[in-house]
């Protein structure tokens, strides 16, 4: 009885064993084959990059929906602003809104180098010129290259724009009447390059 008892444990065992190398020959045919190795990065990459091309157009659509519902308010002003060639000016320097007006800005650059176009509170131009300054010593602030100072006297801005490029700005022009600043904030620029855009 013992012995047959010995002859099963032995055959489970031998069985065991020849299902394990089954397996293990199975795995290394599997992973020699270049066609299923390929299928297993290929498809999780595809997927990986469809579902990114899929999140960046749907937040491009969402941003559009959005930029085209802004456009069709009754009253929108249209206000367009060129960097001057060579001369750190802008070409317009005061435009008039009315408090509350939906204002869409289209700012072009085609100078040689990058500007951009703040809004600042009234009165606010030199504090926001010296935060400007000391950006300059900040080697992070140079790297990132926007120099947009981190204060509530910047109501609406646009990033820095490279040359030969636009931004459009879409806003609310604030309630409160005023002359309200626009200034570029490269550095060395804001002392002569800005203009006055007048709230009534």
């Amino acid at each position: 009885m013992d012995e047959e008892l010995e002859g099963e444990a032995e055959k489970v065992a031998s069985d065991h064993k020849d299902s394990t190398g089954e397996k293990s020959a199975h795995s290394e045919e599997f992973f020699k084959n270049a066609k299923w190795r390929r299928r297993w990065i290929i498809i999780p990459l595809a997927s990986l990059t469809a579902g990114i091309y899929g999140f960046i157009f749907a937040k491009k659509l969402f941003f559009w929906a959005k930029n085209k519902q802004f456009d069709q308010q009754k009253g929108l002003k249209i206000i367009r602003i060129s960097a001057v060639k060579e001369r750190m000016l802008y070409d317009l320097k005061q435009f008039e809104v009315r408090a509350g007006q939906p204002v869409k800005l289209e700012f072009v650059n085609p100078d040689a180098i990058s500007h951009n176009l703040v809004i600042i509170r009234p009165g606010t131009e030199e504090s926001v010129g010296l935060e400007v300054n000391r950006m300059i010593a900040d080697p992070k602030q140079i790297e990132i290259g926007q120099y947009i100072p981190e204060t509530d006297a910047i109501l609406f801005h646009t990033e820095m724009v490279p040359p030969n490029s636009g931004e459009t700005l879409r806003f609310i022009a604030p309630r409160k009447p005023g002359n309200y600043p626009y200034i570029c904030t490269f550095p060395g620029h804001w002392t002569i390059m800005k203009g006055v855009m007048v709230v009534k």
